[in-house]
């Protein structure tokens, strides 16, 4: 079964709107409400997708709280993956830690770093199934997630240069786009 750290679906209760029961969403990720954030405890991955839709349905307009848990991602909240990234001596060598690890705390991701002469390229491979919306919606807090943590861990303000999303943009592109500082081209089925 897939799933992946809890922390992701902490981080999103933290940011569905306030008319939303705290308990229930909790309860739909079998999780806790009073424990305290554990990075080891895992979160089916059918959960965590039902809860971002379920979060994304409530919001009014285009949904924006996947784009925001993205944004609030911390290194400590990836715990020893985060501190290897951020004690990284660069960026790349970052990237190349995040790369081995990241599977500990998103089991349902890959991460693929291909280096060119000028750029660097980071594709994100999801390892479950597309079609449910939520997977969507985790797809696209990760490319905030990813510019959060670059930007503490090399202490600059990283923006990539360009962002490609393999399917049709669900969330507020534009939000997003505000927060990389950086176009999205969108159903690039990359």
């Amino acid at each position: 079964m897939a799933q992946s750290s809890s922390i992701y679906a902490r981080k999103a209760i933290e940011h569905a709107p306030e008319h939303l029961d705290r308990a229930e969403l909790f309860a739909m990720c079998r999780l806790e409400m009073n424990a305290p954030p554990d990075l080891a405890t895992m979160v089916a991955e059918e959960d965590y997708v039902r809860l971002l839709e379920t979060i994304a349905k409530a919001e009014p307009g285009l949904p924006r709280a996947h784009i925001r848990l993205g944004a609030s991602m911390r290194c400590e909240d990836l715990g020893a993956v985060g501190l290897a990234w951020k004690s990284s001596p660069t960026l790349m060598d970052g990237w190349d830690r995040a790369q081995r690890y990241v599977s500990v705390v998103a089991g349902v991701r890959a991460l693929e770093i291909s280096r060119g002469e000028e750029t660097t390229q980071v594709r994100f491979l999801r390892l479950t199934d597309e079609a449910p919306m939520g997977a969507r919606l985790s797809n696209e807090a990760t490319f905030a997630s990813f510019t959060a943590i670059c930007r503490e861990a090399s202490g600059r303000h990283f923006k990539p240069i360009k962002a490609f999303c393999g399917h049709k943009f669900i969330g507020d592109k534009s939000f997003l786009e505000d927060y990389l500082q950086c176009p999205i081209v969108d159903g690039a089925g990359i």
